[in-house]
């Protein structure tokens, strides 16, 4: 389930750093971070990609609170081919994709788990349940929880969620 860590340390060059920040142990540092530095430092370089090609990036620095379930390397390397390309040439659709992502707020995993769906950033709602001890968002696992941000939370998952 972890499998995310090897892509993103090739991407940062410094694997104990993901680590740290997707394990919660760097929380004290990342807090003062915003939801946007915190992503990228996770290793989820293609979110962070997509959201300043959508214009988000400033709203993910400075905004919030938001809770954000970013996905992995490997949830966008799942997508059909060229998929991720032409998201990023187009960027109304790149954003109502990346906001089904967002909910306002901060949502902490112990609260995530009480719940069966919630309204996300773009107006859509979102399927949660726990699944043999794990929630799922949608049909995505949540592999990390609770990293701190100055606006917000970061919850790391293995899907991309499509609205």
């Amino acid at each position: 389930a972890r499998a995310g860590i090897e892509g993103a340390t090739a991407s940062l060059g410094s694997g104990w750093i993901v680590n740290a920040i997707r394990s919660g142990n760097l929380n004290w540092f990342t807090k003062y971070l915003s939801l946007y530095t915190v992503s990228r430092l996770a290793g989820l370089p293609t979110l962070t990609t997509a959201v300043k090609a959508a214009g988000l990036q400033s709203t993910l620095m400075f905004n919030g609170p938001f809770t954000l379930f970013g996905p992995t390397e490997q949830a966008f390397g799942a997508l059909p081919a060229g998929t991720v390309e032409a998201l990023l040439k187009d960027p109304t659709t790149l954003g109502n994709i990346l906001l089904y992502h967002v909910t306002p707020g901060v949502v902490k995993a112990a609260d995530v788990v009480k719940l069966t769906e919630a309204t996300m950033a773009n107006g859509s709602k979102v399927s949660i349940s726990v699944v043999n001890g794990g929630v799922k968002i949608n049909d995505a696992n949540v592999l990390f929880v609770n990293i701190a941000a100055r606006n917000g939370v970061l919850h790391i998952v293995d899907g991309v969620l499509i609205p």
